[in-house]
């Protein structure tokens, strides 16, 4: 199982609340190991405050991913042991048809909300 943290808090920021585009000079997207809920992403990523109505997350498999022809690669590190890179072959441009392809992998969002995490 792997998580992304999605935000709908910063309109005008952020166009939609997951990223599913790679950034300029961005070789791969950042997911998280593991079935992890709002506050515990937050706590391994953001860590500089607590989750906020608004904060989300959405799972995926790495099975699914590769299925849909991406490369996923455990490559954590010290700041995050859980880190997971997914990425397309080197020389394959990501494009619109990949952000739509990878965000047919995941699942529902699930959402802060004022009473639950």
């Amino acid at each position: 199982m792997l998580t992304q943290l999605g935000s709908k808090l910063a309109p005008g920021i952020c166009i939609v609340p997951f990223r599913n585009h790679l950034r300029p000079n961005e070789a791969a997207m950042s997911l998280t190991l593991g079935h992890l809920d709002v506050k515990q992403m937050i706590d391994l990523i953001v860590r500089r405050r607590s989750p906020a109505i608004g904060d989300g997350v959405r799972h995926t498999t790495a099975g699914q991913l590769r299925q849909a022809g991406f490369t996923v690669t455990h490559d954590g590190g010290k700041s995050n042991p859980r880190h997971v890179s997914v990425s397309l072959d080197a020389g394959t441009e990501w494009t619109e048809y990949e952000s739509a392809q990878f965000d047919e992998c995941f699942s529902s969002p699930i959402w802060m909300e004022a009473d639950r995490v």
